[in-house]
């Protein structure tokens, strides 16, 4: 059943058990009343039986006869049995044996009093009381419980069917209302639907208002936003390590080509093509190294551990220094307290130093700085190299971007791409300023709150 069916069921099975419950409390009031209302029709009737009595007397005297009480006086739904000339203990009337107590009654001894009879079968409400106009005379009056009876039954099944219409209309219109109200979640759903079915991520819902459903539409846009860009992404990174991948993989298969010729391992050159064979497949782990280094930054939570920027600035300026003996390396950095995924921020300005050193000049100075300002933590690495062109600045990190005058020299393109990565994984940033005198590039990661 369909949520559109579900709400409309259980709007008319509330609107049924409400207007059962309130069905039920009229019914009781409604016995309630009846009872009072037959009680006093008994008590009114009775009031009169003085009037009714005299009424027959003159009749018959009109007619030269003697009156006759034995039968039941009809008056409306009620019927009064008179005794005028009062009665007997243990005597049987129509309404019943007479008891002491109706004796009692008759000669004003006993208080009137309500009762239930039985009589030929049938059960009646009767009110035993004296006579008016008499000295010891006796009125019992009966109101037959068939009436009552179906004057309750008939009251029961218009309350059932008031339920029943209730329910069954409250249904319908839950489920038209509902079916409007859920006309915004029914397009969210189609728009999975098409999604799954397409595989299509440009997909975007309408967002108006303000209610949950809008809500609702913004996260899913959102969603499939952040989804298309890393699916955009995840492709973008596959061409491009395809792309780059193909120039070492296609020489080291080159060079074992030459290697398998005539006469192989014996040819002069057999060291050469050995060296470069190998030269490649380094460069092809180092792309391969590099790519996992920035898949992982990018779906893998850092592990976060107070640390100082500048111990790990001065660790990897002393890494650098011992295999980069054609540079000279300046220090300058002060405590900088941070909380940091250590590996990560070392992997980082490590690139960020062979990036310098891969552009300084022979005899040239790599300077290392750190420093901390508006509650961030920065290292900065700077060259003198040539400097970047201004239309290559804004891509220096980019995956795989390498500018025409850095294709020659080593490297994946994923260095400073690793940089940024790291920066944004900590909620950081990575900038680059050039010029023709050198390069500085910096990265810049949130301090604690007493950093400064």
């Amino acid at each position: 059943m369909t949520l559109r069916g579900r709400v409309g069921v259980l709007a008319g099975v509330a609107a049924s058990v409400i207007a059962a419950a309130i069905g039920v409390g009229v019914c009781a009031l409604f016995v309630s009343q009846q009872a009072a209302t037959v009680d006093g029709t008994l008590v009114r009737a009775a009031a009169q039986s003085g009037a009714i009595a005299q009424a027959i007397k003159s009749k018959v005297a009109d007619q030269a006869g003697q009156p006759v009480f034995s039968a039941p006086v009809s008056l409306r739904d009620a019927e009064l049995q008179l005794f005028p000339d009062g009665v007997t203990a243990g005597a049987g009337t129509t309404v019943g044996t007479m008891t002491d107590a109706d004796v009692a009654v008759a000669e004003a001894r006993k208080d009137p009093y309500f009762s239930d009879v039985t009589i030929d079968g049938r059960s009646f409400r009767a009110f035993t009381t004296k006579m008016t106009g008499t000295d010891h005379g006796l009125v019992r009056a009966a109101y037959p419980y068939a009436t009552i009876t179906a004057d309750r039954r008939r009251l029961v099944s218009a309350c059932a069917a008031l339920a029943v219409l209730l329910g069954v209309g409250t249904g319908l219109l839950g489920r038209a209302l509902a079916g409007r109200t859920l006309a915004p979640v029914a397009r969210v759903t189609a728009a999975f639907d098409r999604v799954r079915r397409t595989g299509r991520l440009d997909e975007r819902l309408a967002v108006s208002g303000s209610d949950e459903v809008a809500e609702m539409s913004r996260a899913m846009n959102e969603m499939l936003a952040a989804l298309e860009a890393s699916t955009l992404a995840q492709k973008q990174l596959v061409a491009d390590a395809s792309h780059e991948l193909r120039t070492p993989l296609t020489s080291v298969l080159t060079n074992l080509d030459l290697l398998d010729e005539q006469p192989g391992l014996a040819d002069p050159k057999a060291p050469l093509y050995v060296d470069r064979a190998r030269e490649q497949a380094g460069q092809l782990r180092r792309i391969v190294d590099d790519v996992i280094d920035l898949a992982r930054q990018g779906h893998v939570a850092p592990t976060l551990v107070p640390t100082r920027l500048d111990l790990l600035a001065r660790r990897v300026a002393t890494q650098a220094a011992a295999r980069a003996d054609s540079v000279r390396f300046a220090v300058r950095t002060v405590p900088c307290p941070l909380v940091a995924d250590e590996d990560a921020v070392s992997r980082a300005i490590a690139n960020l130093v062979d990036n310098a050193v891969a552009w300084s000049p022979p005899g040239g100075t790599v300077t290392i700085e750190s420093g901390h300002a508006d509650g961030h933590a920065w290292v900065a690495v700077t060259d003198e190299g040539p400097g970047i062109p201004a239309h290559d600045l804004p891509h220096v990190f980019e995956r795989f971007y390498r500018s025409p005058e850095a294709r020659p020299k080593p490297g994946s393109g994923l260095g400073l791409a690793i940089v940024a990565a790291v920066a944004a994984a900590h909620g950081g940033a990575a900038t680059a300023s050039s010029d023709a005198g050198g390069t500085r590039l910096v990265l810049s990661l949130p301090a604690p709150p007493d950093a400064d």
